[in-house]
């Protein structure tokens, strides 16, 4: 995949967020929504900020937000990745996947101010894991994830999986998907395992411990909001 560089670091590292790539041919669903609306990335955006607002607040003044106000499920943030993995002709494996929705969960609630999806993510040994993905997903192994989890046929289709997400948090989450996905699986559990989230659910427990520990809310929001 032919991405313009992107500077990610570990725990405490600043996201720069880019456009995502359009291929003007062939036009598939995918990308015939991107020309329509012009939803395709963050432009020079950062996707974290220490003065991100989140409901008129300073992020560290904020409570979290209610599970009320979830967007779409976790499943529908894997297909929008998958579908957008398609297009660059990428594959995706399970573990990846995980570290992706995490991702993704982090920066929605601090750029947009809600919760991504109401699934809780977990502190397993290999990093946070979203249960009932993994369980979607684990026939697949170690293989990457196959067409028949997520095959969009039409660009009908597509349209209906997009109309889930607010117009904001699509940016938000193509910023993601161009910041994270040309990391490895392996980058990106050593880069979770530095972040405030994962390593406080899992305080006290040794490397291979089984954990269904959730990530707090608030552990992102220090994580992503403080320089």
């Amino acid at each position: 995949m032919n991405k313009p560089g992107i500077p990610v670091e570990n725990a405490g590292a600043t996201n720069i967020l880019t456009p995502l790539s359009v291929s003007q041919t062939p036009l598939s669903p995918v990308m015939k929504y991107h020309q329509s609306t012009g939803v395709i990335g963050l432009g020079s955006g950062q996707l974290r900020n220490t003065q991100i607002t989140v409901s008129g607040a300073a992020n560290s003044d904020v409570s979290p937000p209610s599970l009320d106000e979830t967007i779409a499920t976790v499943t529908d943030v894997a297909k929008y990745f998958l579908a957008l993995a398609r297009e660059d002709g990428d594959l995706i494996t399970n573990l990846k996947m995980q570290k992706l929705v995490y991702y993704a969960y982090a920066h929605v609630l601090i750029n947009n101010g809600r919760r991504l999806f109401k699934e809780p993510i977990e502190a397993w040994p290999n990093g946070p894991v979203v249960s009932n993905l993994y369980r979607q997903l684990k026939r697949y192994g170690a293989s990457p994830i196959g067409e028949d989890f997520s095959r969009i046929e039409s660009e009908a289709e597509f349209d209906a999986l997009v109309a889930r997400f607010p117009e904001d948090v699509l940016e938000t989450l193509n910023g993601v998907y161009e910041t994270y996905m040309p990391m490895s699986a392996f980058q990106l559990v050593t880069s979770t395992h530095g972040e405030k989230p994962w390593r406080e659910a899992r305080r006290g427990l040794s490397p291979t411990d089984h954990s269904e520990n959730i990530l707090a809310d608030e552990d992102f929001i220090e994580q992503f909001t403080t320089p």
